[in-house]
């Protein structure tokens, strides 16, 4: 039994909160769905957890999380079984709300969440949806819309699904947050130097959506007004295209701090004055050792 706010609940009658993941790899959606997790008062809500691959360092402190695989594609006979299985998994547990955060969660929650008489089921849009093949975005969208609400982490990704059809009513901008441990003090990955303007980019490395030239760009258009400046990169995997650094600056000026999904940084480091999130395939050339730069 728990006591809050002055009544004492029996575990049954605290409301069920499901919420799933793709996985935990490195990555902004799966960042959120760890803070959520980890947040949510478990005075008021009976908090469960699912994925479709259970992997990935933000696993760590959550102990097993059931996981719900779909095989080989999201319209196999091995995902609509996964979806049925997944719908008598919320129905046996008393689930009173469901919640996806990403493409592959919204196409497998919501429909088991209804199928399994869910009362309350929340899809998520945390990305503008661009990059999403024609097919796969109208999926989605056929999906979204049978939600209740839907967590959008931007105006933009927003608009988007309004522009889709979906009733401005139940589309909700929640921007994303981050735990006040975050924001704790720590040593910098690289002392700051004076008349040195750092320009940091921090994003996954393996997808050349992410735009990684406009960062080159943008470092080379400061060049001139800063003839020390340097390039930090905080990559997850292998910087994309190495080969046009000669665009962007001379040699030396790239500086590779660290792998986030290795711990080799620390969470937060304050040695940037500037950064940029520029809105495939991967790249086999390893870049130098944390603090070394390129050659």
């Amino acid at each position: 039994m728990n006591a809050g706010d002055g009544e004492v609940h029996t575990a049954s009658s605290i409301p069920g909160l499901f919420l799933m993941t793709d996985s935990f790899e490195t990555g902004g959606s799966e960042r959120q769905f760890a803070e959520l997790a980890a947040s949510v008062n478990r005075v008021n809500f009976r908090v469960q957890l699912g994925c479709i691959q259970r992997r990935g360092r933000f696993l760590e402190g959550f102990g097993h999380v059931p996981e719900f695989s779909l095989g080989s594609s999201l319209y196999s006979p091995k995902s609509f079984w996964t979806r049925f299985r997944l719908a008598q998994y919320l129905r046996r547990n008393k689930i009173a709300v469901a919640h996806a955060f990403d493409f592959y969660t919204n196409l497998t929650l919501i429909l088991a969440a209804k199928l399994a008489g869910v009362p309350v089921v929340i899809g998520s849009q945390r990305q503008l949806g661009d990059l999403l093949s024609h097919s796969k975005e109208i999926a989605q969208a056929a999906m979204l819309r049978s939600c209740d609400a839907v967590v959008c982490n931007s105006h933009a990704a927003a608009n988007r699904l309004i522009e889709h059809g979906l009733r401005k009513s139940r589309v909700v901008v929640i921007h994303n947050g981050l735990s006040a441990a975050a924001f704790a003090k720590t040593q910098p990955a690289l002392p700051r130097r004076d008349g040195v303007l750092r320009v940091g980019m921090i994003a996954r490395m393996n997808t050349r959506s992410k735009n990684h030239l406009a960062f080159l760009r943008a470092a080379a258009r400061l060049r001139g007004s800063f003839q020390t400046g340097r390039r930090d990169r905080r990559p997850g995997l292998p910087f994309p295209g190495l080969q046009n650094r000669r665009k962007s600056g001379r040699p030396g000026r790239h500086v590779f701090i660290g792998y986030l999904h290795h711990h080799r940084i620390p969470r937060r480091n304050p040695v940037h004055e500037r950064a940029l999130r520029p809105v495939a395939r991967r790249f086999a050339r390893r870049p130098p050792d944390p603090g070394q730069p390129f050659q």
